[in-house]
């Protein structure tokens, strides 16, 4: 029997198990931890019997056992993976269980600053039937009465002490902040407390999201489920950027599930005055559609426009000038439909101002930057057009070719906790290429070779140390972590992201040996744990950046847990272009430019002086800081 799925299930219950649990947890609470830890400890031969253990524990438990029987039922171990078991290739569930439960540390030290944010529960105001307090604050160590999150190395801020806003976000309670700035010296433990009054909206144990920001720029995040005064963290978001280095973004826009479940409500702050917040009454099958409909203009112009879908590696990749028109036409007017429905379509007056004051900031002449902060992937918000009335909507206006947009999913779980922006290369850029050579189509054109040529001329130079998959088992090999540790994982090859119909879910998997069959997404989920080197992935695939409220999982979600970020595409891409956009890309990221712009720059390249839009189909789920240091010799 395979306790696994069991154990995954346990995983997303572990904050409820003192409600299903009841009157029974304080006796069986440190039996299950003690059970927790030597599961995480055990020896393959050991494993299963100790899981069962464990599970044991809480089968006696109706309501517990309610919620985990669907995972025991019918379950065995395939045979392949009971090998890697033996192997210790494959990370169980039982270490992502013990961080959950607090017995096991993660695998990042406390940053340079040797400081931790403490989350803790205070005793909330007696007038306030049901209210208490949940409190940040930085010390020298994690204290016993909090589960404490490391702050990485601040770098030397131009003045100290450096003052973080902290931002709290619940579905599951009303958050009104008491003080809503945690003060960082440059020694030693904070002076001060952000505190939040909690009112709970429901039983059970509320979630929160707790999001640190310097200026306006994101820093860091806490994912906090808590009782009345217990309180569970563990550190999510993607990676921490040391915060001397990051330049102040402009605006920050973040969005998250509202306290009814099926909207949403949105904070702007930054460059429009004070913080302005609004309810956006969309479900997610509505930003389904908003998405959609922002993209359909790429999937229509990669699909019907022959000359790219057909050319070779350079010719054909210019679009005629009556082509060239049509579609950045309608690009422009779907990035304006995607502003309105978000801002202004059923929108009540508080979300249409908040629209306005979007539109007025970006409608300065000089190039901004923004951040878009949510849960999960929503939308693929460098396609938007902010302009509220069709008949303004210009292509040049469309924010991911004249801004820097940086998109930050809060489940992403930073892979151990990257603090810092810079990739150092001294030891030689680690590269791991994933190359599909039936895109050649046996010689008849050269786009993958001159890929691979591409990053040998780094290796023979001396700049970069290079790893070639071409086979589909040695590239699932590094998928799952069972490589040299990279910088840069770079996939060039065919991919099934989502039904080419109807944009819904699919039987999702890359393909790099053929056109056909390929690595399923759901055989990458039975490996865990972050990618070695925690690299920048670039998935230059059809559809890698496409999500879907109807899906559970995506690439995109799978990488962001394992890697520094992600950069992949929104539909299906010309492999003809996708070649040059990526050489072209590459060229600026290696010669020392930030990611974020470097993406920027490139989409524009192509957009203003190669006439082809097709670059605003690559979205950056990353740090726009990310930077080389030092930057590669160009050649």
């Amino acid at each position: 029997m395979n306790p696994d799925p069991a154990l995954v299930e346990l995983i997303d219950l572990w904050y409820e198990l003192p409600v299903l649990v009841g009157e029974d947890w304080p006796e069986l609470r440190p039996r299950l931890l003690t059970a927790v830890e030597e599961l995480a400890t055990a020896p393959p031969t050991e494993y299963e019997r100790r899981a069962l253990a464990l599970l044991r524990l809480l089968l006696g438990h109706a309501e517990v056992r309610k919620r985990l029987a669907p995972a025991l039922i019918g379950k065995t171990i395939p045979t392949d993976r009971a090998a890697d078991a033996e192997e210790g290739t494959v990370s169980r569930p039982a270490r992502r269980l013990a961080l959950r439960a607090g017995v096991l540390l993660p695998d990042d030290p406390p940053g340079p600053s040797g400081r931790w944010i403490n989350a803790v529960a205070e005793p909330g105001d007696p007038g306030v039937p049901g209210a208490w307090v949940l409190a940040f604050d930085l010390a020298g160590t994690p204290r016993d009465t909090a589960v404490a999150a490391p702050l990485g190395h601040l770098d030397e801020p131009d003045t100290w002490p450096v003052p973080l806003t902290v931002r709290v976000y619940s579905a599951d309670a009303v958050v009104e902040p008491l003080s809503d700035t945690l003060t960082v010296p440059r020694e030693g433990p904070s002076p001060d407390r952000a505190r939040f009054q909690v009112t709970p909206l429901r039983a059970g144990t509320p979630q929160f999201h707790a999001v640190f920001l310097h200026g306006n720029t994101y820093v860091h995040s806490m994912l906090v489920n808590a009782g009345e005064l217990a309180v569970r963290t563990s550190a999510r978001g993607l990676p921490r950027a040391a915060v001397g280095r990051e330049r102040d973004r402009g605006l920050s826009v973040q969005l998250w599930p509202a306290a009814d479940g099926h909207s949403y409500e949105i904070v702007v702050s930054g460059g429009i005055g004070h913080a302005y917040r609004a309810h956006v009454r969309k479900k997610d099958v509505d930003l389904d559609a908003v998405a959609r409909d922002a993209r359909e203009p790429l999937r229509t112009l990669a699909t019907e426009w022959g000359p790219l879908a057909e050319g070779g590696a350079v010719t054909g990749l210019e679009l005629s000038p009556d082509a060239y028109e049509r579609y950045t036409t309608l690009l422009a007017e779907a990035g304006c439909r995607m502003f309105r429905a978000l801002f202004f379509d059923r929108a009540d007056a508080q979300l249409q101002a908040v629209g306005r004051k979007i539109q007025d900031y970006f409608a300065e002449s000089a190039p901004r930057s923004v951040q878009f902060i949510t849960e999960q992937p929503l939308l693929p918000w460098h396609l938007m057009c902010p302009v509220e009335d069709i008949r303004d909507a210009d292509f040049r206006h469309i924010l991911g070719l004249r801004h820097q947009v940086d998109c930050i999913p809060l489940c992403a779980d930073a892979a151990g906790g990257v603090t810092e922006v810079a990739i150092d290369t001294r030891p030689g850029l680690g590269v791991t290429l994933g190359l599909n050579r039936s895109i050649d189509r046996d010689g008849e054109r050269d786009l993958v070779r001159g890929q691979e040529t591409y990053w040998r001329g780094y290796l023979d130079r001396g700049l970069a140390r290079l790893t070639v998959h071409d086979q589909q088992d040695t590239v699932l090999k590094a998928l799952r972590g069972d490589g040299d540790p990279a910088d840069i994982l770079y996939l060039y090859c065919h991919a099934v992201a989502h039904d080419p119909e109807d944009g819904g879910p699919a039987s999702a998997r890359l393909a790099v040996e053929d056109a056909h069959g390929g690595i399923p997404l759901r055989t990458l989920h039975d490996y865990g744990g972050a990618l070695p080197g925690l690299p920048v992935v670039v998935l230059n695939a059809c559809g890698t950046a496409f999500t879907s409220s109807s899906s559970t999982t995506s690439f995109l979600t799978y990488f962001l847990e394992r890697s520094r970020g992600v950069l992949g595409t929104e539909a299906d891409t010309p492999a003809p272009f996708a070649a040059a956009w990526a050489t072209a890309f590459f060229d600026r990221f290696l010669a020392g430019e930030p990611m974020g712009e470097a993406v920027r720059a490139t989409r524009e390249h192509f957009a203003v002086d190669r006439r082809n839009p097709l670059g605003l189909l690559y979205a950056l789920y990353c740090n726009g800081d990310t930077v080389l240091h030092p930057a590669l010799a160009t050649a």
